[in-house]
């Protein structure tokens, strides 16, 4: 048994995986039995006691054990729990000029919050190690962003006015990562520049913008305003004036919102114009908000819902540069178009 793998059958039942970093964060939420892996096939139930599952918690961590496992419906509880806190932290946090300590909070935030991406992600079936290799990509995105202060005080900026959005990008980066992984021409350079355009496509946007951005994504006629038509080439533009100006990175940012009918925006590009690398971007966006949609749903509905998502990936992006984006999302979940729809 590989402890990375997302999942376990035991008595009968499902239980998932939760990073023990995680679980120690947010112990106080703990309410229920879970797992302890021992050995290579075998697991032991704990049963929960409030005085002693910190204690239990550290113990493991001494120990080198990297997870625990909770019952499916269970884990989908703590996970709202979870987000819910998440973004009241990230509402308490206070913008600061791009100071030592700003940069260092940059840091601890992607610390603290990414190993909840992580278990969000490994819990749709991505394996663990491979999750944990687009970690350390973002992470090194971060780092770098912290040598420049106009990039820290955009992600600052954006983080404290559009919280969940935040946690969407970082999402995407991850998946972004992954994605790229899967396609022949990928490099650890082009990993990183297009991880950067997925943390900042949206950061010049303000908080009542995103509701009329998703009217527009259900209905291409949905009229927007001039200033959010046009905000991927003012984000670039900001990035520019910060000495970025990579191509790659440009790419993705102006045209993460066009679509392969040609009616995205602002330049309403379709299949065969849109980057390859925008593609891959894009389809990752969508597939997050679906993801994140999916969270917020109840148990029963939440499967449905994934399979729709995955169902709208295919029949909206399947053609043109978008197909290798489709192919890398599909052997990232391990998906076989051909048998699922």
């Amino acid at each position: 048994m590989d402890f990375l793998e997302n999942e376990v059958i035991y008595n009968g039942e499902k239980y998932c995986f939760m990073n023990l970093e995680v679980a120690i964060s947010y112990n106080h939420f703990l309410e229920y039995p879970f797992l302890v892996p021992v050995g290579e096939e075998n697991f032991v139930l704990i049963e929960y006691a409030p005085d002693k599952i910190m204690p239990a918690l550290k113990t493991y961590q001494e120990k080198g054990l990297k997870s625990i496992l909770f019952k499916e419906e269970h884990y989908l509880a703590l996970l709202m729990k979870i987000r819910v806190k998440m973004q009241q932290e990230f509402q308490s946090y206070k913008s600061s000029p791009a100071d030592k300590k700003n940069k260092k909070k940059l840091l601890q935030d992607f610390e603290k919050y990414h190993p909840i991406v992580f278990d969000a992600l490994v819990n749709l079936g991505i394996n663990a190690a491979t999750v944990n290799m687009a970690k350390s990509i973002s992470e090194q995105v971060i780092t770098i962003t912290q040598d420049n202060n106009g990039l820290v005080n955009m992600l600052s900026s954006f983080r404290t006015r559009c919280q969940a959005e935040y946690v969407k990008s970082m999402c995407v980066s991850y998946l972004v990562s992954l994605m790229l992984d899967k396609c022949p021409w990928n490099s650890r350079a082009i990993q990183e520049k297009v991880v950067l355009g997925a943390l900042l496509s949206d950061a010049t946007l303000k908080r009542q913008d995103f509701p009329l951005l998703d009217c527009r994504h259900s209905d291409s006629r949905f009229v927007l305003s001039e200033r959010i038509l046009q905000h991927p080439v003012e984000a670039a533009k900001k990035l520019r004036e910060q000495g970025i100006d990579a191509v790659e990175t440009m790419t993705v940012i102006e045209e993460h919102h066009e679509m392969p009918d040609g009616s995205g925006y602002p330049k309403k590009l379709t299949a065969r114009t849109i980057a390859p690398l925008s593609a891959i971007h894009i389809v990752a966006r969508h597939f997050v908000q679906h993801i994140l949609s999916a969270n917020s749903a109840n148990d029963e509905e939440r499967p449905m819902d994934l399979d729709k998502a995955f169902i709208y990936i295919y029949n909206t992006f399947c053609e043109g540069n978008f197909k290798q984006a489709c192919s890398a999302l599909f052997q990232v979940l391990g998906k076989d178009p051909a048998r699922s729809f």
